[in-house]
């Protein structure tokens, strides 16, 4: 099962097929992954649900994405696997929360950022970064945008990334 879970994960990483529109085929082989696992509180299972929570932004079924998301980002936290919890707060972070009040969010994108750091993944740290340059403008901190920015562009350069070496120009 964990094998097969990291199979459909490979598969969903670059799996963008077309905005706004759910990629119907990837939600059932998400679902498959997700049932051949069972109830089994792993990375791979807390992958595959905020993955599915991911793609389920694009149906109606905001309850079930949300209710995914927490689950993935709950079981993460037991578990203990910090990368695991890196991605469910990621795709937390992108697809809730509040618009207006950029505070919560930026203390997910310290998270993000310091788990990155701790297990050394810099293409997470990056993201994490990422996110608090939006975050940090929205609360208007210039000093702290400006040593972001210099901060991800740093990283973007050293991890070579195209998204995010663009992003923190």
């Amino acid at each position: 099962p964990k094998q097969f879970a990291r199979a459909v994960l490979g598969l969903a990483y670059g799996a963008y097929p077309e905005p706004g529109i759910a990629d119907q085929p990837l939600l059932r082989v998400l679902e498959e992954a997700l049932d051949f696992l069972g109830k089994d509180e792993s990375g791979p299972r807390v992958r595959i649900m905020a993955r599915l929570a991911s793609e389920l932004r694009w149906t109606e079924e905001v309850e079930r994405r949300e209710s995914l998301c927490r689950e993935a980002i709950e079981m993460a936290r037991r578990t203990g696997d910090r990368g695991a919890l890196a991605w469910a707060l990621v795709i937390s972070n992108f697809l809730f929360g509040s618009y207006e009040d950029p505070v919560p969010r930026l203390a997910i994108a310290d998270e993000i950022v310091e788990l990155g750091q701790e297990s050394g993944d810099k293409e997470m740290e990056s993201r994490g970064r990422l996110a608090r340059i939006v975050y940090l403008v929205d609360l208007a901190d210039s000093e702290a945008i400006d040593r972001e920015i210099e901060s991800a562009f740093r990283l973007a350069q050293e991890v070579r990334l195209p998204f995010q070496l663009a992003a923190s120009l």
